[in-house]
C-alpha cells in the first residue's frame, strides 16, 4: 500500500524489450550487432544455387550473396533495390548491423554433403540406395528369429495397469 512496486506499474512488454536476447542457433560466422537499435542481416544456404543469399530489413525475398563460403558473406557487395534503398550485406555489416546464419553449406557445417548422409563417399550408400550398404533392396536385418513386431508384453501391461490407475482415481 505505501510503497512502490516496479513490477506492476509495468507491464511485461517494457521488461521483455529490456532483457538480454538469447541466440540459441549461434554459429561460429554470426555477427553481433553494435547497438540495441540496429537491425540483424539473416544468411542462409541455398542448394539449388550452391551459395548463401541474404535478407535484411525492408527485403521481402532472399538475395544472392555469390558467396560459396560463410566467412565471405560478409564482404558481399552484390547490391539488391528495394524501392529507393539499396542493400548489400557488406554496407550492412559496417552500418553496425549484425549477422545471423539461418543454417550453413555442408562444407562450412562439418557435416556430409547431403548426397552422402553417413560420410563414407557413396551417394547411394550401395547399390540400391536403400541406405544399409547392400545392393539387395533388403533392410539388411539378417536376424529371422528376431521377433520385435508390435508392443510387447511390457508395453501392454503398462497401459492396462495406466487405464486402471485412471479409472481407480476418476471413480473415487
Amino acid at each position: 500500500m505505501f510503497g512502490h512496486d516496479a513490477l506492476n506499474s509495468l507491464n511485461i512488454g517494457s521488461l521483455l524489450l529490456q532483457s538480454e536476447n538469447i541466440v540459441f542457433n549461434a554459429t561460429e560466422f554470426d555477427i553481433e550487432k553494435e547497438g540495441p537499435i540496429l537491425g540483424t542481416v539473416k544468411a542462409k544456404w541455398v542448394e539449388a544455387t550452391q551459395t548463401y543469399h541474404y535478407k535484411a530489413f525492408g527485403m521481402d525475398d532472399y538475395a544472392d550473396t555469390g558467396k560459396k563460403d560463410a566467412d565471405q558473406v560478409k564482404n558481399s557487395t552484390i547490391e539488391t533495390q528495394v524501392g529507393s534503398v539499396v542493400h548489400s550485406v557488406a554496407n550492412k555489416i559496417n552500418a553496425g548491423q549484425g549477422l545471423e546464419f539461418e543454417s550453413l553449406s555442408p562444407a562450412d557445417s562439418g557435416t556430409p554433403d547431403a548426397g552422402d548422409a553417413n560420410g563414407d563417399g557413396d551417394a547411394n550408400d550401395g547399390a540400391n540406395g536403400d541406405g544399409n550398404g547392400d545392393s539387395n533392396g533388403s533392410n539388411g536385418d539378417t536376424d529371422e528369429d528376431d521377433d520385435d513386431e508390435g508392443m510387447g508384453f511390457g508395453t501392454i501391461a503398462l497401459i492396462g495397469l495406466v487405464i486402471g490407475a485412471v479409472g481407480y482415481y476418476t471413480l473415487k
